[in-house]
């Protein structure tokens, strides 16, 4: 009676090139599902990270846009100078749409006679000031 080893070393013998194929085929699919898994779990951990960043610059457009319509320019500018540089500095090609909505408040001068105002929208409007 023969034993499991040696069926085992005289079938890899006989057959090396399909079972070596085999074995490529077997490490490529266990190293694409691992490149898979790391790569999923660092999207979820940006996507997470974006939303808590939209979030914080959905609280701080609302808040200045509060300011606006207060009639502080200064102070609604001041609350978005610095996201605006965070997003001018990111690599993100989306940011250029809070690009244009942010550009609002830094175009408009408070000592403008019509400052451009954004609504909660973010759509601009003019209004004159007396």
């Amino acid at each position: 009676m023969t034993s499991a080893g040696y069926r085992f070393r005289n079938y890899v013998t006989r057959h090396r090139v399909g079972v070596g194929a085999a074995l490529i085929v077997a490490l490529s699919l266990v190293g694409g599902t691992l490149a898979a898994v790391t790569q999923a779990s660092r999207a979820t951990r940006q996507a997470e990270l974006a939303a808590g960043k939209h979030a914080e610059a959905a609280a701080l457009f609302g808040l200045a846009v509060s300011h606006q319509e207060l009639g502080q320019f200064e102070e609604a500018e001041a609350l978005l100078r610095p996201a605006i540089e965070t997003i001018r500095r990111s690599q993100d090609p989306g940011h250029h749409i809070l690009l244009a909505a942010t550009r609002v408040f830094t175009e408009a001068s408070p000592s403008s006679r019509t400052p451009r105002r954004v609504s909660r929208l973010g759509s601009a409007s003019t209004a004159k000031v007396s």
